[in-house]
This record gives structure tokens, C-alpha cells and sequence, in this order.
């Protein structure tokens, strides 16, 4: 009797240590897996880090090429004034550009339209006066400044 009572405890430990064992096994492909899924998001980050630093430079150029002419056109004496023929190409250029740079966040950054929809709304402006090109150039600015903490955000 004591045999079999000996005999079925080592049996009762070896099919414990053999639960234990592969207990271990699982928890060790598990970090496997966890492991791969890291290095793969490592990879994915430091892929888009390039084109996310290419987006945050081209919105700093935008907005310093913008701060001057805003400041000019937001003078007082200019505000009322209508937009004349050879200032319009310089502001419908400065809207192509903010037009590029925010299909560019939208497209390398993977934002579905109804998301980029609901953060950063397309800007519309009426060009007939100074003060409405300047309302509307300062609103992209602020945007495109928005969009530049959302670059570094995943930059950290």
C-alpha cells in the first residue's frame, strides 16, 4: 500500500511538473510573440519617422513664408481694402500648398477621410477683402500647427 501511495504521488508530481512545462512553454511563445510585435511596430515607427519629419518641416516653412504677409496684410489700413489681381496668385498658392501638406499628413500618416474630416476640417475662405484672406490664412496656420503636434506626438 505504501508503494502505490508513493507510486501515485511521483505520478501526481510528474504530471504537475509536466502541466509546468508546458505552462512554461506557452508563457514563453507568448513573449515571443509579444517580442515580434514590438520589433514590427519598432519598424513601422522608425519608417514613417523620415516622411513625419518631412510633414513637420513643410508646415514650418509654410507657416514662416505665412508670417510676414500676414503681418502685413493685417495692418489696420490694409484690412478693408479689396484683394487685388496680383495678390490673389500668391494667396491661391499658399492654399494649394496647405491643400498638399494636409493630403500628405492624411496620406502618410494613415487618417481615413472621416477622421482628418472630423480633426482638421478643410478651410474656406472668401478672398474678396484683406481681412477675410487674412482670417482664413491665420486659421490654416493654426491648423497646420495642430497637425505639427499631432507629427510630434508619434515622433516621441
Amino acid at each position: 500500500m505504501v508503494e502505490r501511495s508513493v507510486n501515485s504521488k511521483s505520478k501526481n508530481e510528474r504530471e504537475e511538473t509536466e502541466k509546468l512545462k508546458a505552462e512554461l512553454e506557452r508563457s514563453l511563445e507568448v513573449v515571443k510573440v509579444k517580442a515580434a510585435h514590438k520589433q514590427i511596430e519598432d519598424t513601422e515607427k522608425s519608417r514613417k519617422r523620415s516622411v513625419v519629419l518631412s510633414i513637420c518641416k513643410r508646415i514650418d516653412l509654410f507657416i514662416k513664408e505665412m508670417t510676414p504677409l500676414i503681418a502685413i496684410m493685417n495692418k489696420p489700413e490694409f484690412r478693408l481694402l479689396p484683394i487685388t489681381e496680383e495678390v490673389l496668385p500668391a494667396v491661391e498658392s499658399y492654399n494649394q500648398a496647405y491643400t498638399s501638406i494636409s493630403y500628405d499628413f492624411q496620406k502618410s500618416l494613415d487618417i481615413g477621410e472621416e477622421a482628418m474630416t472630423k480633426m482638421f476640417p478643410t478651410i474656406e475662405f472668401k478672398k474678396d477683402i484683406v481681412n477675410h484672406v487674412v482670417d482664413g490664412l491665420l486659421r490654416i496656420c493654426d491648423q497646420l500647427q495642430q497637425m505639427r503636434v499631432y507629427c510630434e506626438r508619434l515622433l516621441g
